[in-house]
């Protein structure tokens, strides 16, 4: 099976617990952050997912739904822009990450 790695960005408390979820399913990944610049210096924490890509979208969705709080994906596809995720599941996921690899998670707000 060929590796996929993705890149998750969010808080560094919501990056801790998506990197302990992680080991728990033994599931590999990397801390680091990302920087970009778009009129503004940002930098993000960041966990890169190592995985089969097969594998990767089911990780994200059992992440999401062993979370107790909702959370918020956003996904960034050039000439479209910033977009909200709306489909967890894992083939929604496997769809998406046929166009992005990387995601941003953050505490969805109520």
């Amino acid at each position: 099976m060929e590796q996929y790695r993705l890149t998750v960005t969010g808080s560094s408390e919501e990056m801790d617990v998506l990197e302990q979820f992680c080991r728990e399913h033994a599931v590999a990944t990397e801390r680091g952050v990302v920087s970009a610049y778009e009129g503004v210096a940002i930098t993000l924490f960041a966990v890169y997912i190592t995985v089969a890509f097969e594998a990767v979208s089911q990780c994200i969705a059992a992440y999401r739904n062993a979370r107790t709080e909702p959370l918020k994906a956003t996904y960034f596809i050039p000439g479209r822009g910033t977009l909200i995720l709306g489909d967890f599941t894992p083939d929604g996921l496997a769809n998406l990450l046929q166009a992005t690899d990387q995601l941003h998670l953050e505490i969805a707000a109520s």
